[in-house]
């Protein structure tokens, strides 16, 4: 017989809805979705929320941050950076965070080569000219590069990395990639890549900050090459770029292309001069980190959190694709979906010996079943963990108990349990 998750027992034994949170204009029909399914319930203070979805607006970076959400279990970021986020906070919180990098790989991957194509075809140039009311054909400073003989570089070959290689087998004479793992048919360097390819786009996804392209090697380049970066600002020196695309000899100029920039908003060139002189230059084209804003990948985006949250919080899933980033860097729960009627606990707790047997003494006069122990992410020399078990044919009342007791003997982060009943 087919089962559903009815809620989440509150310390009384009454099933209630689990409640969530959509921020910073998740797509509507996500939050739709999410209403209109069985043991949720919208809240409009995250003062109340178990689970939120989020964009880039929302930061959570400081336990002050996060403490504003004390109820918080689960955080699904719409989008790929989670740079808003800091994962050592979440874990020794014990909050699941997880992220929907997938929809978006095609939509960037397809910004990234419209962005090379437009600064090989000059279109920026052009623009400015012909709206000034001037023709210029035949002049240096409109003349387009050779894409069909150059080579196209791609530093980083993951999802959106290998999609733009994909994309670019049909346009350009030659695709070539770098990586840091070991990838069957790389480039052994970033510098001999960058030596033998006309177009570089970078799309690196690390949480760590640093110079791929530095000083040294931006200086090196040849002259005339196009840099795209659709991934992160810091990866390129802005002060080396900007001498070299306004290089005194013309023709020793690069060029830069890029929907990403160190800060971002209304007040971006104020907050840091370095941004206006880079877009100043005639060498530079840009969009406004729009790359996954069309109204389809947004939809995309947040029906994939969607699925996140709701494996989450149906099932007790952590971050179904193993995404190193995360919270709990490892897949937690994957595909074990419960049987049976009864409950499911989820308790996340650090890695200390015996903790995950206290938890279950909790339950010993129970027939526990299909329990999991699993490590997390590693914080200040700790590491957060999660242990989730099941006792099936069991009340609300006595399930809420093991709730009650686990939350009062045992010392945790995080313990919810989730009640199952037969579909009638």
């Amino acid at each position: 017989m087919a089962i559903e998750y009815k809620g989440d027992l509150s310390p009384e034994g009454e099933v209630v809805p689990f409640r969530f949170q959509a921020r910073d204009g998740v797509d509507p029909e996500a939050i739709q979705k999410l209403s209109e399914t069985l043991g949720l319930q919208e809240v409009d203070n995250g003062n109340d929320a178990q689970g939120i979805l989020f964009r880039s607006k929302t930061k959570l970076l400081t336990p002050d941050a996060l403490g504003q959400f004390p109820d918080l279990m689960a955080a699904i970021r719409i989008g790929v950076g989670v740079d808003n986020v800091n994962m050592d906070v979440a874990a020794q919180l014990g909050i699941h965070i997880d992220a929907t990098p997938g929809p978006s790989s095609i939509p960037v991957a397809v910004r990234a080569l419209t962005l090379a194509l437009s600064a090989a075809a000059k279109v920026s140039q052009s623009t400015a000219l012909l709206q000034d009311g001037k023709w210029e054909k035949g002049q240096d400073s409109v003349a387009p590069l050779s894409v069909h003989k150059s080579t196209l570089g791609i530093i980083g070959y993951g999802r959106i990395g290998s999609e733009v290689a994909k994309m670019g087998n049909g346009i350009f004479a030659k695709t070539q990639f770098s990586d840091a793992r070991d990838i069957e048919g790389k480039v052994e360097s970033n510098e001999m890549l960058t030596q033998t390819s006309q177009f570089i786009v970078i799309a690196v996804d690390s949480p760590r900050k640093f110079e791929i392209l530095d000083r040294e090697a931006i200086m090196a380049l040849n002259p005339g090459t196009v840099i795209i970066n659709i991934s992160r600002p810091w990866w390129v020196n802005q002060e080396a770029l900007i001498e070299r695309m306004n290089d005194p000899d013309p023709k020793n100029r690069i060029y830069y292309a890029t929907d990403v920039y160190g800060t971002e908003g209304k007040n971006m060139f104020e907050k840091d001069p370095t941004i206006k002189e880079l877009v100043s230059s005639d060498n530079f084209i840009g969009t406004m980190h729009t790359g996954a804003q069309d109204a389809g990948t947004k939809k995309d985006l947040g029906m994939n959190g969607v699925e996140k949250l709701l494996a989450y919080v149906q099932h007790g899933i952590m971050n179904p694709d193993s995404d190193p980033r995360m919270s709990f860097n490892k897949a937690f729960n994957v595909g074990k979906e419960k049987k049976l009627a009864g409950a499911r606990f989820v308790v996340t707790h650090d890695s200390t010996a015996q903790k995950a047997t206290q938890i279950l003494g909790q339950a010993e006069s129970h027939n526990i079943n299909s329990i999991q122990n699993e490590e997390g992410r590693q914080y200040n020399g700790e590491k957060v963990a999660v242990t989730s078990f099941d006792i099936d044919n069991i009340g609300p009342d006595e399930a809420a108990l093991v709730l009650k007791n686990i939350r009062e003997n045992v010392e945790h982060f995080k313990a919810r349990a989730m009640f199952y009943s037969d579909v009638s």
